[in-house]
């Protein structure tokens, strides 16, 4: 056989191919910096009077050398760690799916900051008049919807920075995040390039087109938790709400208030009653409501509020967006203090077990299985054990699969060197009797014989 060639193509035709498989591959990578559904949420409910706008207030100390200039450098300088402060949204075209959040070319810092003089007589109501002014005060979505107040004139030479943040963009636990990453010390890593450039529309196309798939997979699941949350929130058809003056329409002005206490006493009385810091201001806020409407002449009892829940302990800077969802709470307004609040406990634990679905298994683990190891697990058990019960979580032991080493090496990776030593179940309970405890003088005085009775058998 006589092998006469091998017929190869053109070099154009090879890099068109190139280029068709490089497009494909970039088209197939999913978007990951588009809005979530509760993002448009917070945006679909931003039609009122007052804008869906929170803020923070930071108070800096007086007499420091603090002008707008240092002010806009320091902001730019940390800014570039939370790329979101850079980023606008970007409504996508029809098919492409939910809109994005795209680096802004025109991004100017000093667009985002600058100065205003405080209320006379500069002092802290007229601080929080000034911050209800411009917390109420609508951010343009045409660029970041954020921005940086240097506040001036206040009471003693002292300033403050108002950061006001637009909810589409972060909600109270992101927002924390933000301000970690504004406010503390801690070095500053290099930025990635800016401006990136905008995912295509034939990409955006094809990731919402994955997506609609994907969705259809998880059909079943979305719908029972679905249904979870809407119950959790008050069903399809909730009770209406009693006519009263507090859901009259209001206008735009704002006011606000500080109200101090001793946050240590505080948890002490909650968790007494079974309760959590939370559940106390949400009991106090039902009374204070009542001796409102007292006053008015009206009488509601119990009043319903909606609290948001977040679906998330903490956040980073380069994971904000929105994950909240309503729980409708049922907030007794009359009777004694203490009564109030074990009903307020109760009601947002069932309220919480229904949002959050099945509650979580988390599995403790150690570089090593030696008895080190081992002592060490069991001190993490002790902090973690301390500190769900600081907030109000119920554990539950579940190690007895450990037993078996194939479902233990299941759970862990021990040729990583990770080896699980406790599983425990976490999530809320009802409040439970106390755990019976031994007088303190019972046992030292066992303690006290014990030794004896060793010191004894080495005497002789």
């Amino acid at each position: 056989m006589r092998v006469i060639g091998r017929a190869e193509a053109p070099p154009v035709i090879v890099g068109r191919v190139r280029r068709l498989r490089l497009w494909a591959r970039a088209a197939l990578l999913p978007v990951r910096d588009r809005a979530s559904a509760t993002d448009l949420a917070m945006l679909a409910m931003d039609t009122g009077p007052v804008p869906q706008q929170f803020a923070a207030i930071l108070l800096l100390d007086a007499g420091a050398s603090v002008d707008l200039a240092s002010v806009e450098r320091l902001m730019a300088e940390r800014v570039a760690t939370v790329p979101r402060l850079r980023q606008r949204l970007l409504r996508v075209p029809p098919g492409c799916g939910r809109p994005v959040w795209v680096d802004d070319p025109g991004f100017d810092i000093r667009r985002h900051v600058r100065q205003v003089r405080c209320r006379s007589p500069g002092d802290e109501p007229a601080l929080l008049d000034t911050a209800a002014a411009l917390i109420t005060e609508r951010l343009p979505l045409s660029r970041p919807p954020w921005s940086a107040v240097f506040v001036t004139g206040l009471a003693g030479d002292a300033a403050a920075l108002v950061i006001v943040v637009h909810h589409v963009l972060a909600d109270g636990i992101g927002g924390l995040a933000i301000l970690a990453s504004l406010a503390d010390h801690a070095p500053r890593r290099p930025g990635a390039e800016f401006p990136s450039r905008a995912p295509s529309t034939a990409r955006l196309a094809v990731d919402a087109l994955a997506g609609r798939l994907r969705a259809l997979s998880r059909a079943p699941a979305a719908w029972r938790a679905l249904r979870t949350s809407i119950s959790a929130s008050g069903g399809l058809a909730p009770a209406r709400a009693a006519q009263c003056s507090l859901i009259q329409p209001t206008g735009p002005r704002r006011r606000f208030a500080v109200v101090r206490a001793d946050l240590a006493a505080l948890h002490t009385a909650a968790h007494r009653h079974g309760g959590t810091v939370n559940d106390a201001v949400l009991t106090a806020v039902g009374g204070a409501l009542h001796r409102v409407l007292t006053g008015r002449g009206q009488s509601i009892d119990p009043i319903a509020v909606a609290v948001p829940v977040a679906g998330r302990r903490s956040a980073s800077a380069a994971q904000l967006g929105n994950q909240v969802a309503p729980m409708l709470v049922t907030v007794p307004v009359t009777g004694a203090p203490e009564q109030r609040l074990r009903q307020v406990a109760a009601a947002v634990r069932a309220g919480k077990a229904m949002a959050t679905g099945p509650p979580p298994i988390a599995v403790l683990s150690t570089r090593g299985d030696t008895a080190e190891q081992w002592t060490r697990a069991g001190q993490a058990l002790q902090r973690v054990l301390l500190t769900a019960t600081v907030h109000g979580i119920a554990t539950t032991p579940m190690s007895q699969p450990l037993e078996i080493p194939a479902l233990r090496e299941l759970l862990g990776d021990t040729a990583a060197g990770r080896w699980p030593q406790v599983i425990l179940r976490l999530g809320y309970a009802p409040p439970g009797a106390a755990t019976p405890r031994r007088p303190l003088s019972e046992v030292l005085d066992d303690a006290a014989d014990h030794v004896d009775a060793t010191l004894n058998r080495q005497r002789r």
